[in-house]
């Protein structure tokens, strides 16, 4: 009896031991999620500020008009920058709140909420960047 008391007592030690590990595993997973996208997320405000500086006062080309939306493009970057800062606060707010049995599920959530604010992010650089090549070309 002693020896099984002691194994479930081990088993015990190892199950909360191996749930720690994952949840702090799952949270650095979303830590360098959300390092990656905010080394890119300090390019928002240069590029709405490069996009309005080169086309202000332009009358643009008519192609490049066709091809891109200028307004579009400027909003699609500050709605990124919202969508992390958000992110960001919600988090802040909420990952000491959650009780452990509740963590590997929110952080995953989490990790797919950052996949998507990451792939809009590099998206809506990606588009102003070439909103800017083909206005600095004409």
């Amino acid at each position: 009896m002693k020896n099984i008391s002691k194994y479930i007592a081990a088993l015990l030690a190892i199950a909360v031991y191996t749930s720690c590990a994952d949840h702090s595993s799952q949270q650095k997973e979303v830590e360098e999620l959300h390092d990656v996208i905010m080394a890119r997320n300090f390019q928002l405000n240069d590029l709405i500020d490069s996009i309005e500086l080169l086309t202000a006062g332009k009358t643009l080309d008519s192609i490049v008009i066709q091809k891109f939306d200028r307004d579009k493009i400027i909003r699609n970057l500050q709605t990124s920058d919202r969508m992390m800062m958000k992110w960001m606060k919600d988090y802040g707010d909420s990952i000491d709140l959650i009780e452990k049995s509740e963590k590997l599920i929110y952080l995953d959530r989490q990790k797919v909420v950052l996949s998507n604010i990451k792939e809009i992010t590099f998206s809506s650089i990606e588009e102003a960047r070439q909103f800017l090549t083909s206005v600095q070309a004409k």
